[in-house]
């Protein structure tokens, strides 16, 4: 399922953070920052999503729940999770 996103980059750190202006049509702004830390052999991802409200807050969360798992699993085909 493809998102139409506004989206423009706040701040950039080559394989450490990446943080979005959000803008998803219809709604206001906001800010997703994703974050990447050394973990043993592994990467933890850190997601915050900031500066909106709760109901789209708790809608969100579940979207970003569902993407991530898919990545997870995507990542973990290719031997890399």
């Amino acid at each position: 399922m493809a998102v139409d996103v506004g989206t423009s980059v706040r701040s950039l750190e080559a394989e450490e953070l990446l943080e979005l202006n959000w803008a998803p049509p219809g709604e206001p702004l906001s800010l997703v920052r994703f974050e990447l830390h050394p973990d043993g052999q592994g990467t933890v991802l850190v997601l915050d999503h900031r500066l909106i409200d709760a109901r789209r807050g708790m809608r969100a969360m579940s979207l970003w729940g569902h993407h991530l798992e898919r990545l997870d699993a995507l990542l973990g085909a290719a031997g890399m999770a």
